[in-house]
């Protein structure tokens, strides 16, 4: 059996995608919109975020609200007749897209994902101001999300849950401006300077044993 000492292993993470963080001033500029940008597979549950959608829209306090998903794959069709068969109205699938005006115009982020690694549009949906629920299926999670201040974590595969902290956010303007300045300035952590000098630290070190 190998030692594997843990004094010799660093974690740095990825830097944010963007060379802006969005402009709290500017936040009245959002739209009623949830976001999902993603890749469509078995990993990202998408069936779950159209159930949970479909019970937002069976809410007429939420009848000013619509759904955004950007991604394509082989199998996008299957979730559009899922789609239909729910009876969802305010869902538009956009297919691959670049997601930079998506995220400048929307105001809450959906990840359902059954499993995660870093994930990037994660990071990218919080520098442009959104407040994402994610469902804690990944041990990084809580390495980007403070919960109940820049976003919401909630108990994987607890339904309820998740939709009553999105219920929450799409009710309370100023919980969602709040959160997303939080969200904003959390990612300041993450950009190409500071990582940057994570690495050159590191590199330092190593050559000075």
């Amino acid at each position: 059996h190998y030692y594997l000492d843990p004094q010799k292993f660093i974690a740095i993470p990825n830097p944010i995608v963007f060379n802006e963080l969005f402009p709290i001033e500017d936040y009245k500029q959002k739209e009623k919109r949830v976001l999902v940008v993603s890749n469509i597979s078995h990993a990202k549950r998408v069936e779950l975020m159209l159930k949970i959608w479909s019970k937002i829209e069976q809410d007429v306090r939420f009848k000013d609200w619509s759904f955004d998903f950007v991604g394509d794959s082989s199998v996008l069709n299957k979730y559009k007749i899922l789609a239909k068969k729910l009876g969802i109205q305010r869902l538009t699938f956009y297919g691959k897209q670049n997601p930079l005006e998506y995220y400048r115009r929307s105001s809450v982020f959906l990840m359902t994902s059954r499993t995660e690694g870093w994930p990037m549009v994660l990071m990218e949906s919080m520098q442009m101001g959104l407040v994402p629920v994610v469902y804690n299926s990944f041990e990084a999670l809580e390495e980007i999300i403070d919960n109940g201040k820049n976003g919401f974590i909630i108990e994987n595969n607890n339904e309820e849950q998740f939709i009553d902290k999105l219920k929450l956010l799409l009710l309370n303007t100023d919980l969602r401006r709040q959160m997303a300045e939080n969200a904003i300035t959390s990612c300041s952590r993450f950009t190409l300077d500071k990582v940057g000098k994570e690495y050159e630290k590191l590199f330092l070190s190593l050559c000075n044993h």
